[in-house]
């Protein structure tokens, strides 16, 4: 046997037996998904699962920093996959951690280190993390975490009381309780002025009858957020379904412009100033958005509006400098990239590619590296683009295949003669890198990377950058992370922006910055990013400080990251038309909405949806070919088997 110190995470199911009381088979099978994610976050933190009796996991890490942003990353995982189940068939877990003498014993660990972990994890709240002293002595000054103490807590069968820290979704940060307080303060002198007039509570009543009328323009007033809240940026896939929007009934299922609910000093005239910015966001004209500001002195839309102000400022620049074909014929091949409306030219492939408006290429980074003759021609489209290219890639060739598909041994093999053939090709480097990685081969992945990044190839500088905020070949560095991801969104790179989103949000490598955060998300929705329309429609659902709660503008940001084929967005839209949230309830548009995103590989539970719900579904899998059961509403054997082989059917 084998003593040692480590920091150990435990972590429970919660309400488990009535789970399985209530649905034994898709609770076993969600345990098992949940499970999944577990091992998945883990390993990329340098843990080990060594237990997993019942509905617990038990884990060990070399350090505490990294169990605590494990248990982190795993909460809020669980927590965006829970969102396609309703409050009654959520499973949420409870995670203590501690650091602790144990002992090793084939492969198992054993101790007073695993038993207070296990009972820290009891007093942790659902969806959280309890922590003991030891280990928060360790993390306060290395996460962006604001723990609350529960003081000294007398755990069963543990001799000495242990002092606990909790961290979850009922923990607010300083501004959040701040605003919580002022919150329930506005309550109570609402109360207040309800019993003193009657002629108030008249008014309310009869805006309220004109709000109705408008029917799915009703917004909920801002309410904050927890953090957690917000889905896990882990790359989520992003397939296309043969037609991400269902057909849609009624047109009064769009929502409205969203209105910027800041109650600023500026008073009622900066406030509706301030509310046409939805209408205006997409301008192209500088006047118009400084008009806009003079206006708007203030709030989230003021924010908004400058950050589109210097991104409308450097495209004018940009665009002021633009030759024609002829003149770049003899352009070194050292000149910075220029836009040709929306096709551009990349000196580090040598053609001109067609590309969204603004997105920038690799540029070469010396005259001497592209020089060479060798790289100076155009490589012809390869092998290696078919089997390792990344779909996302804007200056790829060909369709691209996602990380996980890819064959790793043919795509080495393939690559490696790419490069043979065409010495220093940043996009050969860079698609050879992503073969490795899939491999999980990361130190080569990581040389690869390197080399395309020196090529200024945007896609490789992001890859950098999750290599180093995962420690994958390289020692976990969140600022320098942020640096490449930075670096990356500089070249136009969506994704990286998209990653700045949630660093921002989150505090990893960076002061926690909400304000940054959605305008970082932003930027990459507007280059395209269906991940980030979704992770604004998560923003919008639950509001976030400086950011009011506003469902509908969440509902268009999730039509809007559905209509370019986002899976998990056209799940979240079927779940709100099932439940009449905001949109009207319409349990056949409910249903359209999920086959879409089924079909684009979604994993949907439907155990908690109505019969109703799955009537229309059952229709729907009918018409798809896939389905000759009974349209009863049951969820059984030949339904699952239909959902199964939905995806794969044409």
């Amino acid at each position: 046997m084998k003593r040692k110190i480590a920091a150990i995470l435990a972590a429970d199911a919660v309400g488990y037996s009535r789970l399985v009381a209530e649905d034994e088979e898709d609770t076993l099978a969600r345990l098992a998904s949940y499970r999944g994610v577990f091992g998945d976050f883990v390993t990329r933190f340098g843990g080990r699962i060594f237990n997993t009796a019942g509905d617990s996991i038990l884990a060990e890490f070399e350090s505490a920093v990294d169990a605590v942003r494990c248990a982190v990353d795993i909460q809020e995982s669980l927590r965006a996959r829970n969102l396609a189940y309703t409050p009654s068939r959520q499973m949420s877990f409870r995670i203590g951690i501690t650091i602790g003498d144990v002992v090793e014993r084939d492969g198992d660990l054993l101790g007073d280190g695993v038993n207070v972990a296990a009972r820290l994890e009891s007093v942790a709240p659902d969806g959280g993390i309890c922590i003991s002293r030891s280990v928060y002595e360790v993390v306060a000054n290395k996460v962006s975490l604001e723990f609350s103490d529960r003081g000294q807590q007398y755990l069963k069968n543990i001799p000495d009381p242990v002092h606990a820290y909790t961290f979850g979704p009922d923990v607010k940060s300083k501004n959040r309780k701040r605003a919580s307080h002022l919150a329930s303060l506005a309550t109570r002198y609402w109360g207040v002025f309800a019993v003193v007039t009657v002629v108030l509570a008249g008014i309310a009543g009869f805006m309220f009858i004109g709000r109705e009328q408008s029917v799915q323009s009703v917004k909920p007033p801002p309410a904050p957020a927890t953090r957690a809240s917000i889905p896990e940026a882990s790359e989520p896939s992003v397939k296309s379904a043969d037609s991400s929007s269902p057909p849609a009934k009624s047109t009064s299922a769009s929502p409205p412009a969203a209105q910027d609910t800041a109650t600023s000093s500026e008073g009622r005239a900066s406030s509706d100033a301030c509310s046409v910015w939805p209408q205006i966001n997409a301008t192209k004209s500088i006047a118009e958005i400084k008009a806009f500001l003079a206006a708007c002195q203030s709030g989230t839309y003021n924010t908004l509006a400058r950050a589109r102000l210097s991104e409308l400022e450097r495209q004018d620049v940009a665009e002021n400098t633009v030759e024609t074909e002829a003149e770049r014929k003899d352009e070194p091949k050292t000149a910075k990239n220029v836009d040709v409306g929306c096709k551009r030219f990349f000196p580090a492939v040598g053609r001109t590619l067609t590309v969204p408006c603004g997105v920038e290429g690799p540029a070469s980074s010396s005259a001497a590296k592209t020089s060479d003759p060798e790289t100076a021609s155009t490589p012809p489209v390869h092998d290696c683009d078919r089997l390792a290219a990344n779909p996302h890639d804007p200056v790829r060739m060909g369709d691209g295949v996602e990380l996980d598909q890819i064959q790793v041994e043919e795509a080495v093999r393939t690559c490696q003669r790419a490069l043979e053939a065409y010495p220093g090709t940043a996009r050969f480097e860079y698609q050879l890198g992503r073969a490795f990685q899939r491999k999980e081969s990361y130190g080569e992945a990581l040389t690869h990377f390197r080399s395309a990044a020196d090529k200024a190839y945007a896609a490789a500088m992001n890859n950098l950058g999750l290599m180093y905020a995962q420690g994958r070949g390289v020692a976990k560095d969140d600022t320098q992370a942020v640096r490449w991801y930075r670096t990356a969104a500089d070249k136009g790179d969506a994704i990286a922006m998209r990653r700045l989103g949630r660093v921002y949000l989150d505090g990893s490598g960076v002061a926690q910055d909400d304000a940054q955060s959605v305008r970082w998300y932003h930027k990459a929705a507007d280059k395209g990013d269906a991940n980030a329309m979704f992770h604004l429609g998560v923003v919008y659902e639950n509001g976030l400080d400086g950011v009011a709660k506003d469902e509908a503008e969440a509902v268009r940001w999730f039509r809007k990251a559905a209509d370019k084929g986002a899976a998990i967005a056209m799940a979240r839209l079927g779940v709100m038309y099932a439940n009449g949230r905001v949109v009207e309830k319409d349990p056949r548009q409910a249903a359209e909405w999920v086959f879409t995103g089924v079909k684009a590989g979604y994993d949907f539970s439907f155990k908690q949806m109505t019969k109703q719900f799955r009537r229309e579904f059952q229709r729907l899998l009918r018409d798809a070919g896939v389905y000759d059961g009974p349209i009863d509403g049951s969820f059984g054997p030949s339904m699952r088997r239909a959902i199964k082989a939905l995806p794969a059917a044409g």
